[in-house]
């Protein structure tokens, strides 16, 4: 079985961002969990700073060295699909205003010619909106959170829309549960002090 990771794609380098996506290595690792692991992302650090070149390139790279390669999201979306599973672990994949700046960056970097075009190939990747329900079954969100949301975000109907239709297709655990527990599950609190 092949899992795939998508990863979030930092400006360069982002040890923060890094050493989320170390950890989930490091979980494969000592679980010895039998399955083949693949970290992706939609776009790359060199896509996004192409004027950033030669021995400054190579040195930022060398900063970020970790034990595995990032391969390609943004053309790869079926065969990761027909893999097995997809994490999207931690960070803000699924709130409105980082999609946006996805699309946005999709727009600079020329793998978008407009917004709408931008966004379709944010979701149709995030949300997995053109995947069948067997396929966004096998989806897992975790450690994500849409704490920036406001309202207004969920005004936008194509994104509310496409958030429900994964957040009830997909395994997750958003980190608002992860601290509060699981659902229904009632909890033992210390008895309040008077």
């Amino acid at each position: 079985m092949i899992v795939t990771a998508v990863g979030a794609s930092p400006p360069w380098p982002n040890p923060g961002m890094a050493s989320v996506d170390l950890a989930l290595h490091a979980l494969f690792l000592r679980h010895r969990l039998p399955a083949e692991l693949r970290f992706t992302r939609l776009y790359t650090p060199a896509e996004r700073n192409p004027d950033i070149t030669g021995a400054r390139r190579e040195r930022l790279e060398r900063r970020q060295e970790l034990p595995f390669q990032y391969g390609p999201l943004r053309g790869h979306l079926d065969e990761a699909l027909a893999g097995g599973a997809v994490i999207y672990w931690g960070d803000f994949f699924h709130s409105r205003d980082y999609l946006r700046q996805c699309a946005g960056t999709l727009i600079e970097i020329g793998a978008a010619a407009g917004e709408a075009e931008a966004l379709g190939e944010v979701y149709r990747h995030f949300f997995l909106t053109e995947a069948p329900d067997e396929a966004l079954s096998r989806a897992l969100a975790f450690g994500g959170t849409l704490i920036f949301n406001r309202a207004r975000d969920y005004q936008d109907f194509a994104y509310a829309g496409a958030l429900e239709r994964f957040l009830r297709g997909a395994r997750h655990r958003l980190i608002g549960e992860i601290v509060a527990g699981p659902r229904g599950v009632r909890t033992r609190r210390p008895p309040a002090r008077e």
